[in-house]
């Protein structure tokens, strides 16, 4: 561990928001870019916790950001990664996103393939004896649907099943924020 972290705190902090080892998490809340990540199958994980989860899911993980100070809280998690970590200060990754970044940790991964309901149906269901499937129509606010995914986990959902007006009907870019702490990484 010991090496790990000496080499983790020899990498210079990043300063530029417009850095473009920062370019999968610039101006998150905009649309176009919302789409194009969409488009590009990239998700974004929001927190400690959830990049977490990212790290342990065995999705491929493209990049991870911290703020200095919670190198600390992720060491351990950062031992076995193997893409880029970048540090860079909670303002100026605030720029880059373009909403204040609380958590100091961000990462960016390949979203995994959208499952069809027929995979969802072969899965064995959560609570052993039949599947439970929320489904959601027109639902637009990536933080709503991320609470909601969070929730229906705890209510044994099997899968979420939204229609093609849901924001980001992958369930990703917005779903993987701290909202839903990063129940779409294991919920269909």
């Amino acid at each position: 561990m010991r090496g790990h972290n000496e080499e983790v705190t020899s990498r210079p902090l990043i300063t530029d928001a417009n850095d473009p080892r920062l370019a999968d998490y610039m101006n998150l809340r905009d649309r176009d870019i919302a789409q194009r990540h969409e488009s590009e199958r990239i998700l974004i994980a929001e927190g400690p916790e959830v990049v977490r989860r990212l790290i342990s899911s065995g999705l491929t993980i493209r990049s991870i950001v911290l703020a200095p100070n919670r190198l600390d809280v992720m060491e351990q998690a950062l031992a076995s990664v193997t893409c880029p970590v970048y540090f860079a200060e909670r303002d100026v990754v605030s720029q880059t996103a373009g909403y204040s970044l609380h958590r100091g940790v961000l990462a960016s991964a390949v979203r995994p393939p959208t499952m069809s309901l027929d995979d969802v149906w072969a899965r064995p269901p959560l609570n052993g004896r039949a599947h439970l499937f929320a489904v959601l129509e027109g639902l637009n606010d990536h933080e709503n649907l991320g609470a909601i995914a969070r929730t229906a986990r705890a209510f044994g959902v099997d899968a979420l099943i939204l229609d093609p007006r849901c924001a980001d009907h992958g369930g990703w870019l917005g779903g993987l924020r701290e909202c839903s702490a990063g129940t779409p990484m294991d919920m269909p």
